[in-house]
């Protein structure tokens, strides 16, 4: 395994029993998420249904002023199942963020946390991000293997037909953790058919999201403007102007399969997630104790 020497310097259990819980936070916060927008979805179309062309547009105070009259009752008191979304929604954002926040990080992750479009004004992105990796270094895998105790129709998980099995950590390169989150190989991709172990080298899907999410707020973080003079700037926005240009120039000749603007600033916001990715694998080995020289890869190498 490589890095396999790295592994003796680390508390292993402690940083395990660290981002543990904020695993379980993110996920909470994700789940509920996911319910809210699709309440939304569906009072959307009800509306459309019932109201035609007279039905509000989505994200409108009109909409909302509807959603949130939807009333039901709860042992006599009216609520709005938005209302209840929205408040469980909030409770799970503050548990996440009460999580992150307690993780004793390294001056160097600090550092990388408080840069601007990533974790200082709103880390509720950064922390569901460490929710679904762990420690950017060292890896907890698991696997899912036959129960050789499974009982046919039992609801104990220790007799369902697979169970989980934790496999060895151990410190991850760069690379492994650009896989990990989906920014590898570009040509790995989810298809009808695969099977788990081509679905898994395809990376975890919230996680890969979730980085996209975190190199798009970074980039936003575009300095000071007229409306906004006390915008700071991210350090990966000059990334992704350098690489968009470059796209654009290498891809946008007029040919046939030239690309679109929006490809060039895809492919470029795919770079700029690699360099977040990279510097926050380097701030926690340094935090750790554990050199990065030679480890990390250059972007413009590996991009």
């Amino acid at each position: 395994m490589q890095y396999a020497e790295d592994i003796f310097k680390v508390d292993v259990e402690g940083i395990r029993e660290q981002f543990r819980p904020l695993r379980r936070e993110g996920r909470n916060l994700t789940d509920i998420m996911s319910t809210r927008v699709r309440h939304e979805n569906r009072f959307g179309a009800f509306l459309r249904e019932t109201m035609g062309e007279d039905a509000p547009k989505s994200q409108t105070t009109e909409f909302y002023d509807l959603l949130y009259s939807d009333l039901v009752s709860i042992e006599d008191r009216p609520f709005t199942v938005y209302g209840l979304l929205k408040s469980a929604e909030t409770s799970a954002y503050r548990s996440l963020i009460n999580r992150f926040k307690a993780i004793p990080w390294g001056p160097h992750m600090q550092e990388f946390i408080d840069q601007p479009g990533l974790g200082r004004s709103d880390p509720r992105a950064l922390a569901r991000f460490f929710g679904e990796i762990g420690h950017p270094v060292l890896a907890f895998p698991h696997r899912q293997i036959d129960n050789p105790n499974h009982v046919p129709g039992s609801k104990k998980p220790e007799e369902w037909k697979r169970i989980l099995e934790a496999g060895d950590p151990f410190c991850r390169s760069v690379s492994q953790l650009w896989s990990y989150v989906g920014m590898g190989d570009p040509d790995r991709r989810h298809r009808v058919g695969m099977s788990q172990e081509e679905a898994l080298a395809c990376g975890a899907p919230m996680a890969k999201c979730l980085i996209f999410l975190l190199a798009k707020s970074a980039m936003m973080m575009r300095g000071p403007t007229e409306k906004a003079p006390n915008r700071p700037r991210s350090p990966y926005r000059d990334t992704y102007d350098i690489k968009r240009l470059d796209f654009q120039e290498k891809h946008q000749n007029g040919d046939e399969d030239d690309w679109s603007d929006a490809h060039a600033d895809a492919a470029a916001l795919r770079v700029v997630a690699k360099d977040i990715l990279r510097d926050m694998w380097c701030a926690a080995r340094r935090d750790l104790g554990l050199s990065v020289q030679d480890r990390a890869v250059p972007i413009a190498k590996a991009a």
